[in-house]
């Protein structure tokens, strides 16, 4: 990028600009005018300038198709695609995830054509060039990986077809005791290389999933090296001292981590709660659910104290959402189990996250979009909570909550697309609805006898289905 601005903003005359100008392909003008609509969007000086970036968007998209990326591979197109996906999120519409997940399905086929997911240390290219490709294909992993786990979906990229090289941490910086210290963009290499893409594969497949394998998974992530200049000292506080931009790193570091432990326990959390449990923290999943917890817990700690320093991440939607689905794990606790242990502290924060996203749902439109679910779990929440008192709780039932009618609204939001309605099948053993009748973990009864490698392709949608019956 400051190749480009050398270019674009380059003093000599008008003669020397038009050659300079002349050698930047359309790919390079794409790349400088989609950081000009990104820039619009955080603008942490001001107001979100969205009409301005979409204006910058659509130039850089006419542009774009003078010179046919499919036509014309290259490595400027492919950060050019990387930006367009990363622009489509940003911009926080009702579908600007689907738009960055295409997008990034068509920029993992320009990469492999280019070669960038190879190891080219053999190859006759200058070290600048193997610098910069592995740099641009690491970073476009990095954020295919994470879009894939805020959607649920597969990565276009695999590690099995890919051996490129992690490009040298040319960011990297010396601390106050003269230590080397990794930088943020090498973190978040290395953590996506290692950790990131075998999580979302183990997370989102379609196989039946050991427990034992996802303890091995969470100490894979947890053991992942950070400098200790990106590390959260103290949860949810947050030094001014520090600068911002550092402030900023440690946060999506830490938030990103949690973010995957508690996506990969939360199948097994999902199967605990099912399984109703007298004791919820000597439950048979326990280490699940407390890790559920305990992520969720960080999660909108750090959100919330990353916005009070730096109001301008409002605009970052990727924070509030992995907030949103950090209150569906502490709203699960409080409704099926108030009077647990863990029950105080989940409704603590549930209930000062829920304030939060009220009083910044007017700037927001992700979170007015999640805001209405948001507000029936804490609802949904609050009267189990008062219920306490009631003579007639019992400690291993939930309270109403709501109504089954929107049984259907709490299982989409939980990533549960499809639903099968067992009450329209009737009593008839031999339709298809009977095994799901007669399913004890769907009838929220407790399973015997359940072995350590369970099905979870529904366990998390059936518990939602659970908090939001009449039942409770």
């Amino acid at each position: 990028m400051d190749a480009l601005v050398t270019v674009l903003y380059a003093i000599g005359g008008p003669a020397k600009q038009t050659r300079d100008l002349m050698s930047l392909s359309m790919h390079e003008f794409v790349i400088f005018l989609l950081a000009l609509s990104i820039g619009c969007i955080v603008n942490p000086e001001g107001e979100s300038l969205r009409v301005e970036s979409a204006k910058y968007y659509d130039i850089a998209v006419a542009i774009l198709s003078t010179e046919c990326i499919a036509a014309h591979p290259s490595i400027e197109g492919v950060r050019a695609l990387q930006l367009m996906s990363w622009n489509r999120y940003l911009f926080d519409d009702s579908n600007g995830m689907n738009a960055a997940y295409i997008l990034n399905g068509m920029n993992a086929q320009v990469a492999r054509t280019l070669g960038l997911h190879r190891d080219d240390a053999m190859w006759s290219l200058s070290e600048e060039r193997k610098q910069q490709r592995r740099a641009v294909f690491w970073d476009f992993a990095s954020w295919d990986a994470m879009c894939s786990e805020a959607l649920g979906r597969p990565s276009t990229l695999t590690l099995a077809h890919c051996d490129a090289r992690l490009p040298v941490d040319t960011e990297r910086f010396l601390n106050a005791e003269g230590e080397w210290q990794s930088s943020y963009s090498a973190w978040q290499r290395s953590f996506t290389r290692r950790c990131q893409v075998k999580l979302n594969d183990h997370v989102f497949n379609a196989r039946k999933k050991s427990h034992a394998t996802i303890l091995e998974m969470d100490r894979l992530v947890r053991e992942h090296p950070i400098s200790e200049c990106l590390r959260v000292v103290n949860v949810g506080e947050l030094d001014p001292s520090v600068p911002l931009e550092r402030n900023l790193q440690r946060t999506v570091i830490f938030v990103s981590t949690q973010r995957s432990l508690m996506l990969l326990h939360r199948d097994f959390f999902a199967f605990c709660m099912a399984e109703r449990p007298l004791n919820l923290v000597k439950a048979k999943y326990a280490s699940s659910v407390l890790a559920a917890f305990r992520s969720a817990i960080y999660i909108v700690k750090s959100v919330a104290a990353l916005y009070q320093l730096i109001p301008a991440t409002i605009r970052f939607c990727w924070l509030w959402n992995t907030a949103f689905s950090a209150c569906v794990v502490l709203s699960a606790i409080t409704i099926k189990y108030p009077g647990s242990i863990l029950g105080p502290g989940a409704w603590t924060e549930l209930d000062a996250t829920y304030l939060l996203f009220e009083r910044l749902a007017p700037t927001s439109p992700g979170i007015q979009r999640v805001l209405p679910e948001l507000r029936r779990m804490h609802q949904a929440a609050k009267t189990s909570r008062s219920l306490l008192d009631s003579p007639n709780y019992k400690p291993n039932r939930t309270t109403p909550g709501c109504s089954i009618q929107e049984r259907d609204s709490f299982a989409f939001m939980l990533g549960h697309a499809r639903l099968i309605d067992s009450s329209a099948a009737g009593d008839d053993d031999d339709s298809p609805y009977a095994a799901i009748r007669d399913n004890p973990l769907l009838a929220g009864q407790p399973v015997a006898g359940s072995s350590s490698a369970v099905d979870m392709s529904s366990a998390w949608g059936d518990l939602i289905v659970q908090m939001s019956s009449e039942e409770y």
